[in-house]
C-alpha cells in the first residue's frame, strides 16, 4: 500500500499528460486504467500491446477505462493473443463515445465470434462515434465480414491478411457500399482471396456506390478479367477519386482501364502495382 501511494501521483500525472500511450503487461495498469478515466486526461491515442491468456487480470479495468474514457479517440491492438479482447472491447463499446477508431492486428483469438461481439456493440451505442476500423491477421472470415457490414456508421473500411475471407464476405462488402445510405468512403482489402468473381460484385457495387478512396490488393488471385470488370465500372463511376490496384496480372486488362478513363469525370490518381505493370497515373 505504501508503494502504492509513492508510485500513484507522478504515475498519474505521467499518464494524463501523454496525447500517446502505449500499454504493455505490467504491475501497475490498476493505476494507469484509473487515470485514463479522469477529466484532466490528455490521451487521444491508446495502443494496447501483448496481452496474452496470463493477463486476464489487466484487461478488463482497461476495458473499464475505455467504457468511460473523456478523450480517447484512437484505439490500436497488437499482438494480442488473450481470448477474452474481443468480449471486453465489446462492452466498452456499448457506452464509449469518444473513440473514432479502431485498428486490431495479429490478434488471431478474435475471430468471427469476437468480430459479431464488437460489431453488435456498435449498433446498440446509438452515440458511438466508431467511423473507421482497420482489422488484419485476426482470424476472421465470412460471418465476421457480415456482421461488420451491419454496422452502416463506418466511413472508413480496411481488411487484410486474413484467408477465411471469401467469396460471400465481400459479396456482403459489396452489398454494404452499394446502399444508398452507405456512409463508407474509403475501403481497403489487402492481401485476401479477391477472386475474379468477388471482383465482379465489387465492380457492379461500385456503379453505385459513393466511395472515394479504393485500395485492392490480391493475394495473386485476381487476373484480367476481374480488372476488365472494375474498368466497366469506372467508366460510369462518378465518386471515386484515389484508386489503388495492387498485386494482380494486367496482362489484358490495362487496355480497358484506358479506356474506361477516356469516361470517367472523378478520379485523380490511380495507381497500378501488378506482375507486369507498375506505374501511377495522376488525372
Amino acid at each position: 500500500p505504501a508503494t502504492t501511494s509513492v508510485l500513484k501521483q507522478p504515475l498519474f500525472d505521467d499518464v494524463c499528460q501523454k496525447e500517446h500511450l502505449t500499454l504493455t503487461p505490467n504491475d501497475h495498469l490498476h493505476l494507469i486504467a484509473e487515470a485514463l478515466q479522469g477529466t484532466s486526461c490528455k490521451t487521444r491515442v491508446l495502443t494496447l500491446q501483448g496481452f496474452t491468456e496470463e493477463d486476464i487480470d489487466s484487461l478488463p479495468l482497461i476495458a473499464k477505462a475505455l467504457a468511460t474514457s473523456p478523450t480517447i479517440e484512437y484505439l490500436y491492438i497488437y499482438h494480442c493473443t488473450n481470448s477474452h479482447t474481443p468480449t471486453l472491447l465489446a462492452q466498452a463499446l456499448e457506452t464509449n463515445t469518444t473513440l473514432i477508431s479502431i485498428t486490431m492486428s495479429r490478434c488471431p483469438n478474435v475471430g468471427d465470434d469476437g468480430i459479431a461481439l464488437i460489431a453488435s456493440a456498435l449498433k446498440m451505442n446509438p452515440q458511438s462515434s466508431i467511423s473507421s476500423v482497420d482489422f488484419s491477421n485476426i482470424g476472421m472470415g465470412d460471418e465476421g465480414v457480415k456482421a461488420l457490414m451491419q454496422d452502416t456508421n463506418v466511413c472508413e473500411l480496411s481488411l487484410g491478411n486474413d484467408d477465411n475471407i471469401g467469396l460471400e464476405g465481400i459479396k456482403a462488402i459489396a452489398k454494404a457500399i452499394a446502399r444508398p445510405t452507405s456512409c463508407m468512403r474509403k475501403m481497403c482489402l489487402r492481401q485476401i482471396h479477391l477472386s475474379n468473381t468477388a471482383m465482379k460484385h465489387v465492380s457492379r457495387a461500385l456503379r453505385k456506390s459513393h466511395l472515394e478512396h479504393l485500395h485492392l490488393e490480391s493475394a495473386n488471385t485476381l487476373t484480367s478479367s476481374g480488372i476488365i470488370a472494375m474498368a466497366h465500372s469506372l467508366k460510369v463511376n462518378t465518386s471515386l477519386k484515389w484508386v489503388r490496384i495492387a498485386s494482380v496480372d494486367f496482362t489484358s486488362g490495362g487496355q480497358a482501364l484506358c479506356q474506361a478513363l477516356q469516361w470517367n469525370v472523378s478520379l485523380h490518381r490511380l495507381y497500378l502495382d501488378g506482375a507486369f505493370v507498375r506505374t501511377v497515373l495522376i488525372l
